[in-house]
């Protein structure tokens, strides 16, 4: 089992008749014409985005024109991925698993062992294209989604506003705090 963000191929891989599982539910992999060209085919050093049917994570994100746009063939990826502890399984047409991550639970069917839970609104990160098969060494609580942009790591969970501006909450009006005390008046 190989775990990349990427093809890390020369050549094409086709994802038709592969599918997406979590704890509840196991959803095919369709190409996205709404969004994309309907391709299933992922160019070689290529990565594809993998969303529910319906979704405005286009409209929410700056996602890369070259990125082959993949939906399941639902409304979301397996019953809904949660926050407590879940797991994904890639599996190609042949059943073969090709990449897997869990959290929060340790899972027979996922070698290596969990990621600790990570926050409401937080996301999983791919730890610098790394593959040992373990989800606590290969993955990182992201903080910020960041679909289709190279993951930002922050280190120690502290967001940094030249990192993550968008993310930093600003004062509020009649407030004495701020996350930033130096920017408080």
């Amino acid at each position: 089992m190989r775990k990349r963000r990427y093809n890390p191929t020369n050549q094409f891989i086709n994802v038709s008749g592969w599918n997406i599982t979590d704890n509840y539910a196991c959803d095919f992999l369709k190409g996205d014409n709404d969004h994309g060209n309907g391709t299933t085919r992922i160019p070689p050093h290529g990565y594809a985005i993998i969303a529910d049917r319906g979704t405005r994570i286009y409209e929410n994100f700056s996602v890369d024109s070259t990125a082959v746009r993949l939906y399941v063939d639902d409304s979301s990826i397996g019953n809904g991925l949660g926050n407590e502890k879940d797991r994904l399984i890639l599996e190609n047409s042949n059943g073969g698993q090709v990449d897997a991550v869990e959290w929060g639970y340790n899972y027979t069917e996922v070698p290596g062992t969990p990621i600790d839970l990570v926050d409401e609104g937080h996301s999983l990160a791919r730890n610098n294209d790394s593959d040992t098969n373990n989800s606590f060494i290969d993955f990182y609580d992201g903080i910020i989604p960041t679909p289709g942009s190279k993951n930002k790591y922050v280190q120690g969970g502290d967001l940094d506003i030249e990192v993550c501006p968008r993310y930093i909450p600003k004062i509020q009006n009649n407030s004495e705090y701020s996350i930033f005390p130096l920017l408080s008046s």
